[in-house]
Parts: structure tokens; C-alpha cells; sequence
């Protein structure tokens, strides 16, 4: 006999993911994985991975234990601390018509409906960007005869009334995919969703009332001035930049529930695995959250914009990079998003002329003139901009250009 131990993976009954350390006592390998299959299954637990190194018995037996056959160490839950709480996943769209059943990507199929346990699927959607085939969102619910709730308070006639976000439930019984008959707003859903995306999906054991009165408690957040703003967290590409920013954070404790989230964005399906259930306990720091928050709205912005320049002028650059040289030099901090995307221009022109020497090019001292003696943009950013969209219209790089920007070696 051998002791092994073993590094496992599983999920429990309600499908969220942990990880524990064993010793057991086994004949071989194979035995060992019998075992520790045969616990967890009697826990309810399934089995995702396993990694086992043998040990002959002896000294580091007697260290587990003489008398224990199979022995589990702590279980550490994904979202707790030390562990990662988001898990994405990205794939391409499958083309249409080549996937079964055809009404949803298998990219949605498997992230939303195939985890085992109580989790109900949710649309969050906005009505504004809904193209409806009765009227209006709120039609086309009822159509379908789904359970479903505006995220607002609103009467028909407020003026908030059309752009208002629906949550809609769209569990299906047993999670049958393939031998459910859709609703005509579940083939229209998951079909927009792959395209631009105006949908955001969410998987959580919370009925549709308990789920719609967390939601909305992200709907409006209010700064350390007492300032309230729209926090439009159901835009499906800001949902996701909003949860991995404040990843882990008090911000979040309103999706402590959230198991799962699936998006469309920029011809890409992405998906996730959540546990944010650490989020209510974490450490109170509201200025911070704000600051997160802002920074993740800037981010999207910055980064889809960085994406759009890639597409227009095929420099073959990284928009992270870009992101991060315009953060580096310009802040972004609290600045307009106009302002975030001509900061974007400059930088994606640096780096697609300089690559890796950009940010020697772009100095300092040419970052400075940018702004005036109270921190605020001055006009001098105009004329950086503008020589760096010429140069980029014109492939030639700005430092051969006539200007009054210095620009390093």
C-alpha cells in the first residue's frame, strides 16, 4: 500500500467550485482516484480535476494519520480570499446554422445551462436597443409569457419609462435545451446576443423577485459628496469591466448570488464562472469602490476605442499596451471620456510607430505642456492629437512631421 496526495478540484451540489488537499491510502493510482471519487460523490460533489503524487508508507503516513483511510484538508471556495472569484472564458461565435439546437451559441448553452443545481438564467436587456416585434420590450414579454420585472420603478408614462432595464427569466424546466421548444424571445435573445450585444445574461439560484431587489441596488450609486449617479451596469461590455475591477470588493455584495454571467462583445462570446459570495464581509472602503468603479468605465472606453483604431489603421498593436501607455502618461483619472479617447489616438500612434520605445518618445516634458498649471487639459493636447491622427492618416510617423512637439530619442 502507498499513501498518496492529491490537489482536487470539484464542484459542489449548488455548482460553485473548490479546491482541497488529500492523503490516502491506496494500492495504486487508480485506486486512490476511486476513492476520493466515491467520497465526493457522496457529498454530492463532482469531480473537475485531480493531480496525485505517491509517497511509500512510513514516516510520512504516520504524519497523516495511521488510522485514516482517506483524509480531506480544508476546502478553500473560488471567491473566497486568496482565491480568484471571476472566471472567463472567450470563444468565437459559431457560425449560424452549425450548431444544435440552433437558436443558442453552444458557447451560451454550456456557460448558462449546463451547470448542474437550482440556478435560474436571467436577461438583463435594454428596451432602448431591443428591436421588438410587438411594440415595445414590455410587449414582446408578455408575448412570450415570461417571468419578468423592470429594474425600475417607473409608470408607463415617466420619461424614463422606454429606457428602463428588463430583468428576464428564462430558466428552462430541467435545463432540456435540446428538447425545449424556445419562446420566440429566447431565439431573439440569444441570436442578438451573439451579434452587437445588447444583451447581458446571469446565472443565480435567486427567484426573479429576491434577484431583481439586489440588481437594483446597483442602479444608482451616490459619490462621497452625496452626489447620486446611474451606475448602467447592465451594458453588457461596462457589466464586465464593473466586475473584474472591483473584483472581490464590499461594491459587488449585491451579486454575492451571482454564479455565472455570459456576454456578447465586439463579434466574441464571453463567459464566466463567479463567486462573489466573500463581497458583503469584505472590508468597507467606499472611496476606493467609487475609484474602481470610474476607472472601469474609463477602461472600457479606452480599450474599445483602442480596438476601433486597430481596425481602421492595422498597426498591429496591442490595445493593452495602448491602454496602459495612455494611463501611464495622461492619468485618465476623472477626465472626460472625449478627452480618454484623443489620449487613446496619441498613444495608439506612438506605439504603432515606436512599438517599444514609445514611451521614451513620449516624454514628459511633452505630457506636461498637455496641461496647464491647475492639472486641466490645455490646447496644447489638440495639437498632439492632431499630429498623431495626421501621421497615422498619412502613414508617416509624427516626429518627421513639422510641429512644435518635441518628441524623445
Amino acid at each position: 500500500m502507498s499513501v498518496f496526495f492529491a490537489t482536487v478540484h470539484f464542484t459542489d451540489p449548488e455548482g460553485r467550485e473548490g479546491r482541497s488537499d488529500w492523503a490516502v491510502e491506496a494500492s495504486d493510482g487508480d485506486h486512490a482516484l476511486t476513492l476520493i471519487r466515491h467520497r465526493l460523490a457522496r457529498d454530492g460533489r463532482r469531480l473537475l480535476s485531480v493531480s496525485l503524487t505517491e509517497e511509500k508508507t512510513g514516516d510520512g503516513f504516520a504524519e497523516v494519520g495511521a488510522s485514516d483511510m482517506l483524509r480531506e484538508g480544508p476546502v478553500h471556495w473560488t471567491g473566497h480570499p486568496g482565491d480568484g472569484a471571476v472566471h472567463i472564458s472567450e470563444t468565437l461565435p459559431h457560425p449560424p446554422g452549425s450548431a444544435q439546437p440552433d437558436w443558442i451559441d453552444p458557447a451560451f448553452r454550456d456557460a448558462l445551462f449546463a451547470p448542474c443545481g437550482t440556478d435560474r438564467i436571467y436577461a438583463v436587456i435594454d428596451p432602448h436597443l431591443w428591436p421588438s416585434q410587438h411594440g415595445s420590450l414590455p410587449e414582446d414579454i408578455a408575448a412570450a409569457g415570461l417571468p419578468a420585472a423592470s429594474l425600475f420603478d417607473l409608470d408607463s408614462d415617466h420619461s424614463r419609462a422606454d429606457t428602463a432595464p428588463w430583468l428576464i427569466d428564462l430558466t428552462i424546466p430541467g435545463a432540456e435545451v435540446p428538447r425545449f421548444a424556445p419562446t420566440s424571445l429566447h431565439r431573439r435573445a440569444f441570436a442578438k446576443g451573439t451579434g452587437p450585444g445588447c444583451q447581458l445574461f446571469l446565472r443565480s439560484p435567486l427567484p426573479l423577485v429576491p434577484m431583481r431587489q439586489s440588481l437594483r441596488k446597483l442602479t444608482k450609486v451616490q459619490d462621497t459628496d452625496g452626489k447620486w449617479y446611474f451606475n448602467r451596469f447592465w451594458e453588457p461590455e461596462f457589466f464586465l469591466y464593473f466586475v473584474l475591477f472591483l473584483e472581490g470588493r464590499r461594491m459587488l455584495a449585491p451579486l454575492a448570488d451571482l454564479t455565472g454571467f455570459a456576454l456578447a462583445s465586439e463579434g466574441r462570446i464571453i463567459t464566466a464562472r463567479t463567486d462573489l459570495r466573500a463581497t458583503p464581509e469584505a472590508p468597507p472602503d467606499r472611496e476606493g469602490d467609487l475609484d474602481l468603479l470610474f476607472e472601469a468605465g474609463t477602461a472600457m472606453v479606452a480599450l474599445r476605442h483602442a480596438r476601433r483604431l486597430e481596425k481602421e489603421f492595422l498597426k498591429g498593436c496591442n490595445t493593452d499596451i495602448v491602454y496602459a501607455l495612455a494611463k501611464e502618461r495622461f492619468g485618465l483619472v476623472g477626465m472626460d471620456y472625449r478627452f480618454v479617447m484623443k489620449c487613446v489616438d496619441i498613444s495608439y500612434s506612438m506605439v504603432g510607430f515606436f512599438g517599444d520605445s514609445a514611451g521614451n518618445r513620449l516624454t514628459d516634458e511633452t505630457v506636461r505642456a498637455c496641461f496647464d498649471s491647475s492639472g486641466q487639459l490645455s490646447p496644447q493636447i489638440e495639437i498632439l492629437h492632431g499630429l498623431c491622427m495626421f501621421g497615422l492618416r498619412q502613414g508617416v510617423s509624427p516626429d518627421l512631421l513639422h510641429s512644435q512637439v518635441r518628441f524623445g530619442s
